[in-house]
């Protein structure tokens, strides 16, 4: 991504972030009349007041746009941009004045992404965003509205790339035969370190099997929606996963473009991806991974880092005999019976799980972590639903005992987080051990911005693993009247003489704190 676009991403107002609002999947007709169909960005209604973007049929019944003065569509040459690869859609951009704008590359067929300007008439407010359609030839319909976002603040916001452009260190490129375990694993048995496997497009049904890897690999599908690796059988055991790669002696893994779906039995207990043995500098990228009953990804191990990026994380849920369910798990390898032990703090490094630029959706967690992990998650959408709701969106553990390590470090900006549907509240950020920072985040239904407590609070100040250092600051908030509670922070009533403001928390920025460079360099 070029410098400019990294730049206009992060507000200048010192460690302030842009938030982007990401729709999610979604599956919105398009109505071919001269009406059309309206589109809310901010709050996903279809009323003609507050439009933001409105496909309508021409004349001739080919596609076309309402063009107005809140709502635009940014143009190239005149016509409409169809931007397929990583475009920042600002200021700078050439957008269509008013009347009609006929969708002319767009009748041919296929997906296409539009940049768009709007007004927010909450707030008065001009906004950038961009919208994924899907058309059909010869005049574009029937078409459809396939996902959605925008940037809160007025910022510039960069569209999806196309990651299968590869600059590709890893060699040679291996094709399986079809998307089915067996022949996956045909080319991965005597793939060299630092393979890449192309695994074609395809409904794949692999049952049972678990493919596992021990070398450096690079796994690539054809496409998110183009993949599909399902798992049907219910499995016995926590040690499952459709992908169960290992690495060491500096293996080196990415995923990328394909999707990984579970059986959706809440009765057992499998993930989609298993990452182990402390993974350095890995890169896992537009995967949704979804309806798995542990985790959508595990990452585990010592010394772990690299980056997950622009994913779809849907249903990973399970409160049937033991409670799991994340879209991601992060644990640390650490042990406190002779090690490792969990490394020193080292909040704005690289040295972290990232979590960027993705989508959760109906996890009972979005993101876990255990046993000295560290993990950045920033510039992320996370929504509650109804089965979700008591669970924290973005969690971390404490340390529960004397036998196991809790999380040790988490950075958590710049992330939106609401509810669906939107009247219902949620428990939102939920920290129950270790020490960072929560800052520019957007909470909308939430009764407090962070919950603070330990894994229990009982015993001599200070408790094993219990918070230390807390900054918590800039987080949008608004109080929820029913709850009575007028304060960001909320503290369980068993914790309240062991986590203590200006002690153990603090509601401004740590000194010299700056986070890492955003977008994470290794994309």
């Amino acid at each position: 991504m070029p410098g400019a676009a990294m730049a206009a991403l992060a507000l200048l107002s010192g460690s302030v972030q842009a938030v982007v609002v990401d729709s999610g999947p979604v599956d919105l007709p398009i109505a071919a009349t001269a009406a059309g169909t309206y589109l809310n960005l901010v709050d996903g209604n279809s009323l003609a007041s507050g439009s933001d973007f409105h496909p309508i049929a021409a004349a001739d019944g080919s596609l076309a746009f309402a063009i107005g003065s809140a709502a635009s569509l940014a143009v190239r040459n005149g016509a409409v941009a169809t931007l397929d690869q990583a475009i920042l859609v600002g200021a700078a951009n050439a957008y269509a004045a008013s009347g009609t704008l006929a969708a002319t590359p767009l009748r041919s067929g296929g997906q296409h992404r539009l940049g768009l300007r709007f007004v927010d008439e909450r707030s008065g407010g001009l906004r950038y965003g961009h919208v994924l359609l899907q058309t059909t030839a010869p005049k574009g319909f029937p078409a459809r509205i396939l996902r959605y976002a925008y940037e809160t603040s007025g910022a510039a916001i960069v569209t999806p790339g196309d990651s299968r452009i590869f600059s590709d260190d890893f060699q040679p490129l291996l094709v399986a035969a079809s998307c089915m375990p067996e022949a996956v694993q045909a080319r991965l048995l005597n793939a060299p370190a630092g393979a890449t496997l192309q695994i074609p497009a395809g409904d794949c049904d692999w049952g049972s099997t678990q493919l596992t890897h021990a070398r450096s690999i690079r796994i690539r599908g054809a496409g998110q929606n183009l993949t599909l690796l399902r798992r049907s059988a219910a499995m016995p055991d926590y040690w499952n996963a459709l992908l169960k790669l290992s690495c060491g002696n500096n293996s080196k893994v990415e995923i990328s473009d394909l999707s990984l779906l579970g059986n959706g039995i809440e009765g057992d207990i499998d993930s989609g991806l298993w990452l182990d043995g402390g993974c350095v500098d890995f890169r896992i990228h537009d995967v949704t991974a979804a309806n798995f009953s542990r985790a959508g990804m595990a990452i585990r191990g010592d010394g772990q880092r690299g980056v997950i990026y622009r994913s779809d994380f849907l249903a990973n849920f399970r409160c049937a005999g033991g409670c799991f369910g994340y879209g991601i798990d992060v644990d640390g390898g650490a042990n406190p019976n002779g090690g490792p032990h969990p490394p020193p703090l080292s909040l704005g490094s690289g040295n972290a799980v990232f979590v960027e630029d993705s989508y959760f959706y109906d996890n009972r967690h979005g993101i876990a972590s255990n046993y000295g992990s560290r993990y950045v998650f920033r510039h992320n959408t996370v929504v509650s639903t109804q089965r979700t709701r008591d669970y924290g969106m973005i969690d971390a553990h404490g340390r529960e005992n004397a036998e196991r390590y809790g999380s040790q470090s988490w950075e958590i900006y710049a992330n939106y987080l609401r509810t669906s549907p939107a009247q219902m509240t949620s428990d939102g950020i939920v920290l129950r051990g270790g020490d960072g920072v929560v800052f520019g985040n957007i909470v909308a239904n939430i009764p407090y911005v962070v919950r603070l407590l330990n894994q229990p609070c009982s015993g001599s100040y200070p408790l094993p693993g219990q918070v230390r250092a807390a900054y918590i600051w800039d987080n949008p908030f608004t109080p929820i009247p029913i709850y009575n509670n007028d304060n960001a922070v909320w503290i369980d009533s068993s914790c309240e003489t062991y986590i203590v403001q200006g002690r153990d928390y603090f509601l401004t920025a740590p000194s010299a704190y700056q986070p890492y460079p955003y977008p994470h360099p290794a994309r």
